[in-house]
């Protein structure tokens, strides 16, 4: 009896033993373990196993196992494959859940379309309530950069803002920077006419924030004060505890701000009507801000570049610490490149050639001016993004025309797109034939000709254009422009869609002849209700036609010159100007976003699809 009871003891703790050494081993190796599994039941085999069940929710559960093998081995078209076949409707609450995530791997990391659309449905279809807060933090980013692929900032903000206390239990800095660049990207009347279901009070402030400050863009002290009461409404607000870096930045205007203003142009002179305009703007909207601000009004003064030099004007800056904003003309702007900036900052109203540009950016040089390349570059996105690769180019002949030409050229060869035709024309007696040669209806006619006089037949005959042109670009004043118009129906070209530059748009009443062409302007050429457009233009009738877009450049100088490093330093701030939507590169070049226009009706009429440029 002793030996059996001795025989249990042994085998029970050699089990013991054995059973102890097993658990350790599994706690060491379990994951490589799970892993060996998996391998080992390859992906096809899986599909072999879902094809081969009729449990709905198993084949779902496995067809998912196998695209994530595929997507971890880095087959992408396969695993791409399985979930766009995957039936959706069959699928459990938990299965949706893991079929949004890996959606949104494919949608954003490798950039498939489909499964961005196919996730953000699959997101209005899920409760995120049952996600683990590991998923939840693998989740949410994703789905917020699926709404900004599908230009819903506003959707991408709101979800970083509600999921803040799992993505960052604390308020974060990182996390605060992407929700403010989200908002501020956020089309203005977008913004204004969203509303928030949810009471979320965290939302509700952002959103307040981003109105605060949009409403207040074009004056930076009316700006300072109504961002100084929305940090007192919202004292342990996210962005009141780690302002986003433009909060910051503008929460110490008062210490940053320039005393003085030098306002450098040639007011005399043959340049002097461009520069007096550019001062009246800059003007008109220093008194409209003088108006409403509260503190210290900033000093002006003024130098005219045509009498003095260059080297004059730094010295003065110099000695009064002041902003410089100026020169005009590009000669001058040139001139700035072998000048000492660093204790004068500089909004130079023009750009510096390209072999004046220096080996380093000056860090206090900022260019700004109406270069027409940028709206040459924007129409040249524009026609790429509605797939018209192969364009038509006519235009005066001249230096303009040349450039023009040119810089076309340049910008849809970026885009992969060309210009396949290019024709210049010298007077109206000219137009036809330019146009007739344009479309190829000029060989329609010789080919008649040659026919006619081999047969001696006279016969019926209708020319045909070329029909390997997706668009036509026009360089031309309106005047010019009337007469083409017609003339493209004239000859067999009434279905090409048809662009031009904002020379073509000079007056608010353009008639019909005009009807149908687009182009791109700058919001101050599209409104009449801008109240310092008012102000200048009745106090100078020609303000309307003459010189009217270098009084919007002025304006827009002014209201730049206090944020230079501000829209410098923090990317993707913008502001809405009168000459475009303007923000500032690391170069210190303000770039301008401009508005896609079409004629209708002989009136400037503003599209939804704009021309931004990237």
């Amino acid at each position: 009896m002793k030996s059996f009871i001795t025989l249990i003891l042994s085998v029970l703790i050699i089990s013991t033993l054995t059973a102890c050494s097993t658990s350790s081993r599994n706690v060491q190796d379990s994951e490589p373990e799970i892993r060996q599994s998996a391998l080992q039941v390859s992906p096809e085999n899986l599909l072999q196993q879902a094809k081969a069940t009729n449990d709905i929710t198993l084949k779902t559960k496995l067809q998912l196992k196998a695209a994530n093998q595929y997507y971890l081995n880095r087959l992408i078209a396969q695993s791409s494959a399985i979930l766009k076949n995957i039936n959706y409707a069959t699928s459990t609450p938990a299965t949706s859940i893991e079929l949004l995530e890996a959606n949104l791997k494919l949608g954003i990391y490798e950039d498939l379309p489909w499964h961005v659309d196919k996730a953000i449905e699959l997101f209005e279809q899920s409760n995120l309530n049952r996600a683990n807060i590991d998923t939840l933090k693998t989740i949410i980013p994703l789905l917020a950069s699926a709404f900004e692929k599908q230009s819903n900032r506003i959707k991408s903000a709101t979800l970083l803002i509600e999921y803040a206390g799992v993505l960052a239990p604390l308020s974060n800095a990182e996390l605060n920077e992407k929700v403010w660049a989200h908002l501020r990207a956020i089309d203005s009347i977008e913004l204004y006419n969203f509303k928030y279901d949810n009471n979320d009070t965290n939302v509700i402030a952002w959103i307040e924030l981003a109105r605060t400050i949009l409403q207040h863009e074009i004056n930076l002290e009316s700006q300072y004060t109504a961002l100084r009461e929305w940090q007192r409404k919202w004292p342990n607000h996210p962005a009141s505890l780690d302002p986003p870096r433009e909060i910051a930045l503008l929460s110490k205007l008062p210490e940053s701000k320039a005393s003085t203003i030098i306002l450098a142009l040639p007011f005399t002179g043959p340049v002097s009507p461009v520069g007096k305009a550019v001062r009246d703007g800059f003007t008109a909207s220093y008194y409209n801000a003088l108006s409403s601000s509260q503190s210290e009004p900033v000093k002006l003064a003024f130098f005219d570049t045509n009498i003095n030099t260059i080297e004059e004007l730094y010295k003065v800056a110099l000695k009064e610490q002041a902003l410089i904003v100026g020169p005009l003309t590009k000669k001058n702007v040139n001139k700035l490149s072998n000048i000492d900036l660093s204790l004068s900052p500089t909004l130079a109203l023009n750009y510096l050639d390209d072999t004046y540009q220096p080996a380093h950016p000056k860090d206090n040089l900022f260019q700004f001016g109406l270069n027409p390349d940028t709206e040459i570059r924007q129409l040249s996105k524009y026609l790429s993004s509605q797939r018209l690769s192969k364009i038509a180019y006519i235009g005066p002949e001249n230096e303009q025309g040349s450039r023009i030409h040119d810089s076309l050229l340049k910008a849809l060869k970026e885009q992969q797109s060309q210009i396949i035709e290019s024709v210049y024309y010298d007077n109206q007696k000219t137009l036809s034939p330019s146009v007739a040669k344009l479309l190829g209806t000029d060989l329609s006619l010789q080919r008649k000709r040659t026919i006619q006089r081999i047969t001696n037949l006279n016969f019926e005959f209708e020319p045909r254009r070329r029909k390997d042109i997706d668009a036509i670009f026009m360089l031309a004043k309106p005047t010019v422009a009337k007469q083409l118009n017609p003339l493209f129906a004239y000859h067999y070209a009434k279905d090409l869609p048809i662009y031009s530059s904002s020379q073509i748009h000079q007056t608010d009443d353009q008639k019909n002849d005009l009807d149908n062409i687009h182009f791109i302007e700058m919001p101050w050429m599209l409104s009449n209700s801008i109240e310092i457009k008012s102000t200048i233009i009745n106090a100078i009738p020609n303000a309307r036609t003459d010189y009217s877009r270098f009084y919007a450049l002025g304006a827009d100088a002014f209201n730049l010159s206090p944020r230079l490093q501000l829209l410098k330093e923090i990317q993707n701030s913008q502001i809405q100007g009168y000459t475009g939507t303007l923000s500032i590169n690391q170069s210190g070049i303000v770039e301008r976003d401009l508005e896609l226009v079409v004629f209708k009706r002989g009136k400037a009429t503003l599209l939804k699809n704009r021309a931004k440029e990237d």
